[in-house]
Order: structure tokens, then C-alpha cells, then sequence
């Protein structure tokens, strides 16, 4: 029996002294702590996913983190997707009403999707979003891009489905309109100069998720 005691005791001594370590690392910026808890009060940091639909076009957008709250140097995985609500078939035509011009899905741009996202240092509302300014996520350079459609006419969605023929001149060719990017930090510098990578620093940051006809979403997540 004393030894059960014993065992339990340094189970809670072991946990106490986790928490202490969590506990002063999470508390070591008194600022971050408070506009976190403010933002968990209104049920904004919480958040891990967000969605809107167009009802008159008949496509949601959806967009979903792994997690609101992550450590510097940790990365964050976000998904996004388009998806036809309708149970028929749906032809959407492309609309190129971007709301941010700073969206994309990697180095290449939304390459043929019609969705794309950004990360912004700081807190943003749908007000002012479009006053910010994204990080760069990907190291400024040459890629080797895959083929680009630049005259996409429409993209035609399955019933109920994240399933889309991707329309153009020139050979069609069906996706799956979701994808995710991964990011743990951001790049300065330009093509021609010295470009630096920074990981995620202290502080709260926003996910904009948006389509080419409109839609925009929103999600917020803090580094301490």
C-alpha cells in the first residue's frame, strides 16, 4: 500500500512540476497571456476550423487548423477546401473576385485551384484584413511549377462533392479542391538579395482563407 502512495506521489510531484514548466513558459509574456484568454473568452482562439457558403452558387468554403495555440518553431498544418453543396452538378464560372490578391496554396501561386489562404503577423477582422500584409511562407526563388491553366473558363463540381473538372481551351482534367500547407515561419529578403528564414515569434497571427468568387474566412492562432 505504501508503495501505491509512493508511486502516486511522485505521479503528482512529476505532473506539478510539468505544469510549473508550462505554466512559466505560457506566463512569461503577461501581454500574450492576457489577449489569448480575451480571445478564448469570445471563442475566437478556440476555433480550429471555419466554413461559409454562397448559396446562390452553391459552393462552400471551408478551412481548418491542427491547432491554436503552438510553441515557436512548431508548425502549424492548415486545410482548405471548395466544395459543391448542390446534389446535381454544378458548373461555377470562374469570377476572379479574389478579395486578397496575397492567397496561394505554395510557391507556385493556387497553381489551378480556385481557393487559396495566407498567414498574417497579428490579430485581423474581415475589416481590415485587406490593410495587412501576408508573410511569405515560401523561400523567394526559381520553382519548377507544374502545368498552370491561365485561361480556366469554369470548373465543374460532382454533386456533393469537393470533386471538380477543371475547365479550359485545352485538355480538362478533374482535382480534388482540397489542399493544405504546412508553416512553422516565414522568409524575408527578395529573388535578387539575401533571403532569411524566421521561425513563428511570440504573438497572435491570422489565417485567411479566400475563393475566386468571393468567399472569405477567417481563423486565428498564438506562439508563445
Amino acid at each position: 500500500m505504501k508503495t501505491i502512495e509512493a508511486v502516486v506521489v511522485i505521479l503528482i510531484v512529476s505532473l506539478g512540476a510539468s505544469f510549473v514548466l508550462n505554466y512559466s513558459l505560457y506566463a512569461s509574456n503577461q501581454q500574450l497571456k492576457s489577449e489569448f484568454n480575451s480571445l478564448n473568452e469570445t471563442g475566437i482562439a478556440s476555433s480550429m476550423s471555419a466554413s461559409t457558403t454562397d448559396e446562390p452558387l452553391g459552393l462552400n468554403l471551408s478551412m481548418a487548423m491542427n491547432t491554436t495555440l503552438l510553441q515557436s518553431g512548431q508548425g502549424i498544418d492548415v486545410i482548405i477546401s471548395e466544395k459543391n453543396t448542390l446534389s446535381t452538378t454544378n458548373t461555377v464560372n470562374t469570377s476572379d473576385k479574389w478579395q486578397l490578391s496575397s492567397l496561394s496554396l505554395g510557391p507556385c501561386g493556387t497553381i489551378n485551384y480556385p481557393m487559396g489562404l495566407a498567414i498574417f503577423k497579428g490579430y485581423y477582422a474581415s475589416s481590415n484584413i485587406s490593410t495587412a500584409e501576408a508573410l511569405k511562407l515560401y523561400q523567394p526563388g526559381t520553382y519548377m511549377c507544374p502545368d498552370i491553366l491561365l485561361d480556366i473558363i469554369s470548373y465543374t463540381f460532382q454533386p456533393i462533392s469537393d470533386m471538380a473538372s477543371v475547365n479550359a481551351p485545352y485538355p480538362n482534367f478533374n482535382l480534388s479542391m482540397v489542399s493544405s500547407v504546412t508553416a512553422s515561419g516565414y522568409w524575408t529578403g527578395g529573388l535578387l538579395g539575401h533571403t532569411e528564414f524566421s521561425n513563428f515569434s511570440s504573438g497572435i497571427y491570422t489565417v485567411a482563407g479566400g475563393d475566386e468568387w468571393g468567399q472569405l474566412i477567417l481563423l486565428h492562432f498564438v506562439v508563445i
